[in-house]
């Protein structure tokens, strides 16, 4: 414990202490509507646990100093892997607060006829709370019929 840091990962149902467990992790913080995506690589852990690692799966971040430690990030895991680093196993989370809500949206829409690919395009996106700089259709094409965009986005 270098200078009284202390930190503890929770994923699912397995909790892991800095002092018992060697992990490192990146934490970036922005005010943007989207989710920021947090890396918590964990060192050595058995080949059951690393089978216990699927999508989804909630995570808890805790870090600070012996006596302060509070809740550094939470969210799931969007993408793992586990690979060789030298004599050590690294599995490396990645994590993101409300992913599954992001990749789960669904849409229904119908869009009236004379309305362009871009403008449907723009329409969607807006569903993630985006800002889109700038997007270059090909074509953009101007519907004679109305369209309908349904499932999952």
């Amino acid at each position: 414990m270098i200078f009284g840091r202390k930190a503890r990962v929770v994923l699912g149902s397995m909790e892991y202490e800095s002092e018992s467990l060697d992990f490192d992790f990146r934490v970036p913080f922005s005010t943007d509507s989207i989710p920021d995506v947090s890396e918590i690589a964990l060192y050595n852990l058995s080949p059951d646990t690393v089978k216990q690692i699927k999508k989804e799966i909630p995570v808890r971040l805790y870090a600070g100093y012996e006596g302060d430690v509070g809740l550094l990030c939470s969210g799931e895991v969007i993408n793992y892997e586990t690979r060789q680093d030298g004599v050590d196993r690294k599995t490396t989370l990645k994590i993101a607060d409300g992913a599954s809500a992001w990749t789960q949206l669904e849409v229904n829409k119908t869009y009236a006829a004379g309305t362009t690919s871009a403008q449907i395009l723009a329409d969607l996106v807006s569903n993630f709370n985006l800002t889109i700089a700038d997007i270059t259709l090909k074509n953009n094409v101007t519907y004679r019929k109305s369209r309908t965009v349904s499932g999952k986005l």
